[in-house]
């Protein structure tokens, strides 16, 4: 089960695609859509509204599934955010519970958040911008611990 790219050394970018199982209901869906419009007025009127259902509800995954977590030369890319390397002091991986708790009770409305529900881990990084009204990121990651290892060698000035 393809789920899309993780970061790695070689490639430190990954995609916060929705899980495939998103799909299924939404093709589930669908043929619900034929079968209860489809006997109400007709086979083909039921359909075509489950395809142009399809149709919006794929979209719909697609932009939420777009967003990418890249480390890269220049800085660290969450989505269309970018910091530099200057103003990242470091990160830290976070486990299934450790998100949870940063999201939940132990959230702070200032920091700046990725998030997908789909995905349990993810990567709090630390910024040394005292201008910036965030004192911190919170990114969904399927491999945390690659994300915060790759954030913290490339702060501390390491390629």
């Amino acid at each position: 089960m393809r789920t899309g790219p993780v970061p790695t050394a070689q490639d430190p970018r990954e995609h916060l695609t929705v899980p495939p199982t998103w799909w299924l209901f939404a093709l589930a869906f669908g043929l619900t859509l034929v079968v209860v419009v489809g006997a109400y007025t007709n086979f083909w009127f039921g359909a075509a509204t489950a395809v142009l259902s399809l149709l919006g509800i794929g979209a719909g995954f697609y932009h939420f599934g777009h967003p990418v977590v890249a480390v890269d030369q220049t800085g660290l890319r969450a989505g269309h955010a970018h910091i530099d390397w200057e103003w990242v002091a470091g990160a830290e991986a976070l486990d299934e519970k450790q998100m949870r708790e940063a999201l939940g009770p132990g959230s702070l409305a200032s920091g700046w958040f990725l998030t997908r529900p789909y995905i349990k881990g993810g990567v709090r990084v630390e910024l040394a911008d005292p201008a910036d009204p965030h004192p911190f990121w919170l990114v969904s990651s399927r491999r945390p611990q690659v994300v915060a290892h790759l954030v913290n060698e490339r702060a501390a000035g390491r390629p």
